[in-house]
């Protein structure tokens, strides 16, 4: 039986504020949901961050956003979920298996190849508790409970949240500002939330889909 495709388009960004550190600002989230198979749009979000944060933090919050609402809201819960953003840092990250090194290979010390501390190291947890592939990947290693005896709690948990409810998720590397309608809608939905507005429509809004 074929499956359901969910493509998630997802962007994130900063408004500077004078105030706040160099390189942060308030923080905007936006993710915008299409089923191709039907031609419908499932949802649109936008979320507002008051506290100072960067463009990493809501790139990764714009994916954990979206998943989450398709996790817990949405009736297609069997579904393969392609999450399309114009974050190399995401993609370089499960694509060249990054967190893998950081997760498995460190022993939970989160240590990049300078053996310098992973950045955002609590997004990355949080966006790896929903894919199923994490516990996948992790298991064809340290068996299929990999969670038992790790050395890091918050990684154990993760995988453990992998398993028992993680998505079918892939990623897709997408230019950003090169004219794609759903990167663009998701971009300006991320403009929305930097500039104060968060809300959740679940709709169909079929005229979007140009591709």
């Amino acid at each position: 039986m074929n499956r359901e495709t969910i493509h998630l388009y997802t962007d994130g960004g900063i408004r500077p504020c004078n105030h706040m550190p160099a390189g942060s600002g308030y923080g905007g989230a936006g993710a915008v949901a299409v089923n191709a198979q039907a031609g419908l749009v499932l949802f649109e979000q936008c979320v507002y961050y008051d506290t100072a944060t960067t463009n990493q933090k809501m790139e990764l919050r714009a994916v954990i956003n979206g998943l989450t609402v398709i996790k817990g809201q949405l009736p297609i819960k069997e579904a393969k979920i392609v999450v399309h953003t114009d974050s190399a840092y995401i993609v370089n990250c499960i694509v060249a298996k990054w967190w893998f090194n950081w997760v498995v290979r460190s022993n939970g010390a989160w240590l990049t190849s300078s053996k310098k501390p992973v950045e955002n190291a609590e997004y990355w947890r949080e966006l790896l508790s929903l894919c199923s592939s994490t516990y996948h990947q992790v298991a064809a290693v340290k068996g299929s409970r990999p969670w038992v005896g790790m050395a890091n709690q918050e990684d154990a948990d993760a995988i453990k949240k992998s398993c028992h409810g993680g998505l079918d998720v892939s990623f897709i590397k997408v230019k950003g500002h090169s004219g794609v309608p759903l990167n663009e809608r998701a971009d300006a939905l991320a403009t929305e939330g930097k500039n104060g507005a968060t809300r959740l429509v679940l709709r169909e809004l079929s005229h979007i889909i140009k591709e």
